[in-house]
């Protein structure tokens, strides 16, 4: 049949239900894809975050430790003296008696909760528990350890910091692959005086 002015009826202005589908199809598959790269990138954020806190916790342990007595004093008849603080516990802010100061760790100290080489932080950058498991409140571990180094092992000092988010380390806890969100790695010498 023949409309007005000689056009076919479906030539008529307009869309047919198939493009109008095609077209709500195309809309759903790039905002699936948009929400997609949305959530990744918060992730991204989140674990970027993550790593700058971690960061500047594995710092300020670092210091803690550097700041351990570690030196060599010279005495008056010409020898000299090893000072060392073997018994700071820095697991407790500010540090308290009654830990292992730079004593020699346990193997393993920097990768598992090891009593007196590990402390619990919360989201305000407070420590709040010590051991082997972490309080409610803490979302990063902090652990550390102290190796003698095998060239020098009674006047250098090797200190390993590592610190992980707990939310991170639970979900890598059934792989054998362990998050860490920083490690910072010093070496330290006897100072003279």
């Amino acid at each position: 049949m023949i409309g007005p002015q000689g056009s076919h009826p479906r030539a008529a202005r307009g869309f047919t239900l198939v493009e109008c589908v095609l077209a709500l199809a195309i809309v759903v598959v790039l905002a699936l894809g948009g929400a997609t790269l949305v959530e990744r990138a918060v992730h991204a954020g989140r674990q970027a975050h993550a790593r700058t806190v971690a960061t500047a916790l594995a710092a300020a342990k670092m210091e803690e430790l550097r700041m351990l007595t570690w030196r060599v004093d010279h005495r008056s008849d010409g020898t000299n003296l090893r000072v060392s603080d073997l018994v700071s516990d820095i697991t407790q802010t500010p540090a308290t008696a009654g830990g292992p100061g730079l004593r020699p760790s346990p193997a393993e100290s920097a990768n598992r909760n090891t009593p007196g080489y590990v402390d619990y932080v919360d989201a305000q950058g407070r420590t709040v528990g010590t051991g082997s498991s972490p309080a409610p409140e803490a979302h990063y571990v902090r652990r550390w350890a102290v190796v003698p180094l095998a060239s020098d092992p009674e006047d250098a000092l090797v200190f390993i910091v590592v610190v992980s988010a707990i939310v991170e380390e639970a979900r890598h806890a059934s792989t054998s692959t362990q998050w860490e969100a920083a490690r910072l790695v010093s070496l330290r010498a006897r100072s003279r005086s």
